[in-house]
């Protein structure tokens, strides 16, 4: 096999030596004997020129939600089922709440007696704290008072003694001057009063007496008769005031004198106590040494507080904790109503009424899947493109999209995301043989009930478009020395074969069947299929015969 593929390989290299003479020998005319069976003539002509990207991929909502209940439990009620279009917030499933009602109620039990144990440990610790600061104070201001009293004991004895006959002497003397003095002239004073208001009295009942009779016999008015009645009712009410006065003041004078006879009492037995005062200064410095101890003993009461101090904030820790784990429950509790956090479609139903649902909460993808529900308003497909066209794509460039389950129509979107690495590059070493794609996702413009997750769809990504430009097919243009050229038709020989010349051009765009010609042609030009290139075929032959000498020789 090796010796036949070398002698192949001599072949081609004698087929392109000699297909070279006849070039040079032809220059630039070239008949039509030289094109061997490349007889094909392409005329150029204007047209569209795009070159676009195409990769299959499945359609899916872009929001799809696996519902799962944060409460376990036996699924009680089933409302939707499998296709049904909900809103959000509507109600799906419904778990048993027997028993997360059960715990509830235990925590709400354990709040209450949080709540009351902080409470009472604050009202003590209040109490407490309050009471022996109030015990500090008053031993220090006992103690301070005492220490003064006690420095200036001899001094406060004199003292004392001059103040309580001083005030046995004031009060002796207002007892003399009530009953001497102010008394009689207070009793003397009312006593006239009675007597002005009695003669009043009588002068204006006899005015009343004889106005009546002269108004009987009509010589004075009614008016006049009124004015001496009123006159007399007044001087009857200045008289039972008057009166009224003189008992008061004799009562209010034997109140006076009971309590300045009780204070001069008051006076002689504090005399009679500062006289007998000279034996405190012992008293006071054995007062002032039971003072300083109570003082001490008041501090270390206070100290005994940051004790209650700890143990309120312990409290208070509890009450937090079963506070948080009753909101736990609480919230728990209103979601035995399973509902749609969004609006879409119930695209699968995993459970049935009756079967038993693990929480969701207990870890990152736990949980028991109820339902799926899928926003069908938005719509994608995941496309995994290569390497090389990966480059060519562009965010918020047009795809056009076509779905095997709907061949009679096209769809629009367009490219929304690409990924910023291969998915290889997040896996490990990529091989020499392994092919390197790029997730890329186009999302659907607009919304259609033909279209359903999983559908095959057919991504048409237009990655650049030149209308009513100069083209040719691919296969017209030939490559030399990394330049394109064609073989532009300029007449026929004798026979009426066609005569071409070689033309370099400029190519702008090209796709999988056409390129744009920039350069070298104008519209209407007729060039023939340039004829196959010897050492690009042989390079590929050899490459294949390398190929199978080194499986051989494994």
């Amino acid at each position: 096999m090796r010796k036949g593929l070398v002698g192949c390989g001599i072949a081609l290299v004698l087929l392109v030596m000699v297909g070279g003479v006849l070039w040079i020998l032809g220059g630039k005319s070239v008949r039509a004997n030289t094109e061997g069976t490349n007889g094909r003539i392409y005329t150029v002509e204007r047209g569209e020129v795009s070159v676009e990207v195409s990769e299959s991929g499945a359609i899916e909502p872009v929001r799809v939600v696996e519902i799962k209940s944060r409460v376990p439990g036996r699924i009680e009620a089933l409302f939707v089922d499998e296709g049904a279009l909900v809103e959000q917030g509507q109600l799906l499933a419904r778990i048993d709440p027997r028993e997360i009602r059960q715990q509830v109620e235990q925590g709400s039990a354990q709040v209450e007696s949080a709540k009351a144990n902080a409470e009472r440990a604050r009202l003590a610790l209040e109490i407490e704290a309050q009471q022996a600061r109030i015990r500090v104070r008053q031993a220090e201001l006992r103690y301070e008072q005492l220490k003064r009293e006690a420095e200036s004991q001899p001094q406060i004895t004199q003292a004392s003694l001059q103040s309580a006959e001083a005030a046995y002497k004031s009060a002796q003397e207002n007892l003399r001057l009530l009953e001497t003095v102010k008394h009689p002239q207070e009793r003397t004073e009312v006593a006239n009063a009675v007597r002005d208001a009695q003669a009043r009295l009588q002068e204006a009942q006899r005015n009343y007496e004889r106005l009546t009779r002269l108004h009987e016999k009509g010589y004075v008015s009614r008016q006049q008769l009124d004015s001496a009645e009123t006159a007399l009712t007044l001087a009857q009410s200045q008289l039972r005031a008057a009166e009224q006065r003189q008992q008061q003041l004799a009562e209010q004078q034997r109140i006076e004198l009971e309590e300045a006879r009780a204070r001069l009492e008051s006076a002689r037995a504090d005399l009679e106590r500062a006289r007998a005062s000279a034996v405190q200064d012992e008293i006071k410095r054995k007062q002032l040494e039971s003072a300083l101890a109570e003082l001490e003993s008041a501090r270390a009461q206070l100290r005994t507080i940051e004790m209650r101090q700890a143990e309120l904030r312990q409290a208070q820790a509890s009450e937090k904790q079963a506070l948080s784990q009753y909101q736990n429950l609480m919230i728990q509790f209103n979601e035995t109503d399973v509902r749609s956090p969004i609006r879409g479609v119930v695209t699968r139903r995993y459970r049935e009424v009756g079967e038993l649902v693990m929480s969701g909460t207990t870890g990152f993808g736990e949980g028991t899947p109820i339902m799926q529900v899928a926003d069908l308003a938005q719509m994608r497909v995941r496309l995994n493109l290569n390497e090389l066209d990966v480059a060519k794509v562009k965010l918020g460039m047009p795809v056009e999209i076509t779905v095997d389950a709907l061949p009679n129509r096209k769809f629009r979107g367009t490219v929304r995301k690409i990924a910023p690495a291969s998915q290889q590059s997040t896996t490990g070493q990529v091989s020499a043989l392994s092919v390197v794609k790029f997730p890329v996702e186009v999302y659907l413009d607009g919304s259609d009930p033909a279209l359903r997750p999983g559908m095959t769809a057919r991504c048409r990504i237009l990655t650049a478009r030149k209308q009513n430009v100069l083209r040719l097919p691919l296969e017209a243009i030939g490559t030399e020395n990394g330049r394109d050229y064609v073989l532009k038709i300029v007449g026929n020989t004798a026979d009426g074969a066609p005569r071409t010349e070689k033309v370099f051009i400029k190519v702008g765009l090209r796709n999988t069947r056409h390129a744009e010609i920039l350069e070298g042609l104008r519209e209407g030009d007729k060039v023939l299929k340039p004829p196959f290139s010897g050492p690009q075929r042989r390079q590929f032959e050899l490459n294949e015969g390398e190929g199978e000498r080194r499986r051989e020789e494994r």
